[in-house]
């Protein structure tokens, strides 16, 4: 009985002033709620899931599948390549959200720029073999 008790105790409230009147403490509740930061979809998003899935869901999202599919080929291969890594010099680009941001801005750039007519994926290649 006693150990349910202990369960159930009630969450203490804060102190407050003996001076503090009803204006004064809907002036403190408002700063309060004003200061809050304010959440859209993707922060939300980003708060719940992996940097890397939110990246690569906000690309498809976006209209730049290619880009979504290239990062998350990227992402699978760094696993891949940690799992065979015995000595430790493989990064994890999971936990490098510089390094993601990066990657995903400039998949992002090279996709509108080839949409443009600029720049190609293929010349890329075809120049580095």
């Amino acid at each position: 009985m006693s150990s349910s008790k202990a369960v159930l105790k009630r969450q203490q409230l804060p102190k407050l002033m003996a001076c503090m009147t009803k204006n004064s403490l809907e002036n403190l509740r408002n700063r309060a709620l004003f200061s809050l930061e304010t959440l859209d979809a993707k922060g939300i998003r980003r708060r719940k899931l992996p940097l890397h899935e939110c990246l690569i869901l906000e690309l498809r999202e976006s209209g730049y599948s290619e880009s979504s599919d290239y990062l998350q080929d990227l992402i699978y291969d760094n696993i891949q390549l940690l799992a065979e890594d015995d000595i430790g010099i493989v990064v994890d680009l999971r936990k490098r959200e510089a390094f993601l941001e990066d990657i995903s801005a400039g998949l992002m750039r090279a996709e509108k720029q080839r949409d443009k007519g600029k720049f190609s994926f293929l010349a890329v290649q075809r120049k580095n073999d």
